[in-house]
Order: C-alpha cells, then sequence, then structure tokens
C-alpha cells in the first residue's frame, strides 16, 4: 500500500489492525504467490436514520501494484466488495476517492 498510495505509513497500517471491531476479513487480496499485488478494506459504519439502525460499508485503500494494472484487479475487488454487501446485507456503501472515473465505471 505504501508503495502505490504512498499511505498508510507502516504505524498507521499496524494501528488500523488493534481498532476494536477489527476483522482480518475486511481486507480483500488479490495474490501472486505470496505477495499481495492488489487490496482493499472495508469497514463497518453504523448509521441511524429516524428510529432504523443501518450498516454501511466504507472502501479504504484500494491499490493495486503498477505493474499488475489493467488486468482487472480493482474491478475484481469492487465486485467482490459488492457481492459481500448484498450478502450481508448492507445498506449502503461509501467512498472518498480522488479517482471518481474508476468507481463511476463500477456503478459507485
Amino acid at each position: 500500500l505504501l508503495h502505490v498510495l504512498h499511505a498508510p505509513s507502516r504505524d498507521e497500517f499496524h494501528a488500523w489492525s488493534e481498532k476494536p471491531g477489527y476483522d482480518p476479513n475486511q481486507r480483500l487480496l488479490i495474490k501472486r504467490g505470496n505477495r499481495p499485488v492488489a487490496h482493499l478494506l472495508t469497514t463497518d459504519v453504523p448509521l441511524r436514520f429516524g428510529q432504523e439502525n443501518l450498516t454501511a460499508k466504507q472502501l479504504h485503500w484500494l491499490a493495486t501494484l503498477p505493474e499488475y494494472r489493467g488486468q482487472g484487479m480493482a474491478t475484481a475487488l469492487l465486485q467482490a466488495a459488492d457481492r459481500r454487501m448484498q450478502t450481508d446485507g448492507t445498506a449502503l456503501g461509501v467512498l472518498r476517492t480522488r479517482t471518481p472515473q474508476l468507481f463511476e465505471t463500477q456503478g459507485w
């Protein structure tokens, strides 16, 4: 992640795994051998809408190593996140990005 996004720092990355409620299954990875080449983190965000308690998922740190770009890995990770959200009954998916066109092509 640091190589591609220049964030998070090692300390930030490890601190994330110590947050209450962190689950390693929130990380979606594509590996080649033992090397992670694409990554997406999803986290649950509790929402209250009127009297309803809902759950949203926030996407973080979508990244693909440069030499693996253009092979559909980011798309595959977004599709996997979408499937997971549908299975979990997630009401809303949210993200912040500097590259909205990538996400718009996937229906975000």
